[in-house]
């Protein structure tokens, strides 16, 4: 395609409406077709997915063959969180007494509804493809919530990662005090103390796997050579501060975009007073996004007669977008 290689894990954000699904669908429609296609997994974190309404497909929450070289799968995070919530509510069954198994089990299935927990357990679901199923892809492409979800899935490795580390720690400075709670209701009858170090052990293993995890999608997307961002914006005001407060915040991060997408550009003039009118305005905007994204790999992409939603149409915005991009 170019001498360019792209990053094996793309990430397309952007302001909301500014078209990130057909930016992603369209580069995983390039990367996987033509003469030397790819196999490639496009994968969607937005909770108002729309990959199956580009595809036709009712995609569940599991990887769909689309095609030979295309798979896809739209992250449910409401189900990934009543998963994720149940599997706690069962290791925490191992220190109460059975008395106590309806408070958890009410407990959690209150949590698994917060968004806090909806956006970990997608998180977890997100690292578990990226860090154990990448190697069956040549390239990843996600397709985020709007802008703000785009970052937290970059800010929220360290912060999970950190939290990790502390319960490891925490679990494996656990042994005395199970001890002392043994001795004091009963020793090694009680099944609060755990004397053959079972259900702890299962935790720790649990928690070192997850620390692992995290690390590694922590490096991950730190390496340029291995995952990329995508910024897509309009030629507005709005989306144009938008996508600059991105960037601010990526680099607190030390990470960059790889490209910045101008998408739905207007022709350049019209015969209708209308449309005129709107071309002048947006003129300004695009000659400042051309500006202050000119040291990026950039692209503008004209707004087209037709919704983008046929193979051949996203083949082509995806080829001409990549082409752009990695000149």
């Amino acid at each position: 395609m170019n001498n360019i290689k792209l990053p094996k894990i793309l990430f397309v954000g952007g302001k909301g409406g500014v078209g990130k699904s057909t930016t992603s669908s369209s580069i995983a429609m390039s990367l996987s077709s033509g003469e030397n296609p790819n196999k490639v997994l496009l994968v969607s974190t937005d909770p108002a997915h729309n990959l199956g309404d580009i595809f036709d497909v009712n995609f569940k929450n599991s990887i769909t063959k689309v095609n030979e070289n295309l798979s896809i799968i739209e992250i449910d995070s409401s189900l990934e969180a009543k998963n994720y919530v149940q599997q706690v509510a069962k290791n925490m069954r191992g220190f109460v007494s059975a008395s106590s198994y309806g408070r958890i089990d009410d407990y959690f299935a209150k949590v698994a509804d917060s968004s806090s927990t909806l956006e970990a357990a997608l998180f977890e679901r997100l690292t578990t493809i990226l860090t154990n199923e990448a190697n069956d892809y040549d390239y990843i492409i996600i397709d985020t919530a709007p802008t703000g979800h785009t970052l937290r899935l970059f800010f929220m490795p360290k912060e999970l990662r950190d939290w990790s580390k502390t319960l490891l720690s925490m679990q494996e400075r656990g042994g005395m005090s199970e001890k002392v709670l043994g001795h004091l209701e009963g020793g090694s009858k009680n099944r609060f103390s755990d004397p053959d170090g079972f259900i702890r052990g299962q935790l720790i293993e649990t928690l070192d796997e997850r620390y692992n995890r995290y690390s590694a999608f922590s490096n991950l997307v730190k390496d340029p050579n291995q995952c990329g961002i995508i910024l897509v914006l309009n030629a507005s005001k709005l989306a144009i501060a938008e996508t600059q407060r991105a960037i601010q915040s990526l680099s607190q991060k030390g990470l960059k975009p790889y490209a910045i997408v101008l998408n739905k550009v207007l022709p350049t003039d019209s015969a209708d007073d209308f449309l005129s009118s709107r071309i002048a305005q947006e003129s300004e905007y695009v000659l400042q996004s051309d500006e202050i994204f000119r040291n990026y790999r950039y692209a503008k992409m004209p707004l087209f007669k037709q919704d983008i939603i046929t193979k051949d149409s996203l083949k082509i915005f995806g080829d001409t977008l990549l082409k752009i991009i990695n000149k």
